[in-house]
């Protein structure tokens, strides 16, 4: 069995690993740092990304004082498959490494910064590319909008903030 980190990626990315099994991913979700478990539980508790600062913040009282160990954390649940980066808001979200045969997209509302996570087939994405595409190792998709809460309803009529 390889590492711990090829086994996340291949649960995540391939969805049809034979050597990924739900154990593997047990096993990769109790190998995780007290650290890494800290901030993946923040990541996963939050409806919008976060900044790596914003982490700092919210986890100071759970021992976690030093930028770097967010950010040892954070790579590492990259590495696991367990968080993904999203680079256009330089924050950080969690991934339910259970929908492996799915591809990450976040929306995210320019109005009121709320962030969605949305899973689509990887036939859909393979639909879109061109036929010298032999295979996708990862595929990551943001995209931005106005969402459609009152709030951000009543916004987008008494025009920008």
């Amino acid at each position: 069995m390889g590492s711990h980190a090829e086994t996340a990626a291949a649960l995540l990315h391939n969805g049809s690993s034979k050597r990924a099994t739900r154990a593997d991913l047990r096993d990769v979700l109790q190998d995780m740092t007290t650290n890494e478990r800290i901030v993946y539980e923040e990541l996963q508790k939050s409806s919008s990304p976060k900044k790596a600062y914003a982490l700092l913040e919210a986890l100071r009282d759970d021992g976690i004082r030093a930028p770097m160990s967010i950010y040892r954390a954070l790579d590492a649940l990259i590495d696991k498959g367990l968080a993904k980066k999203i680079t256009s808001l330089n924050a950080f979200a969690a991934i339910n490494p259970e929908d492996r045969s799915k591809v990450s997209a976040f929306f995210t509302c320019r109005r009121c910064g709320k962030t969605q996570e949305v899973k689509l087939d990887r036939s859909v994405i393979k639909k879109i590319l061109p036929p010298t595409v032999a295979s996708l190792s990862e595929v990551f998709l943001e995209a931005y909008g106005d969402c459609n809460n009152d709030k951000c309803r009543n916004d987008i009529h008494s025009g920008p903030k």
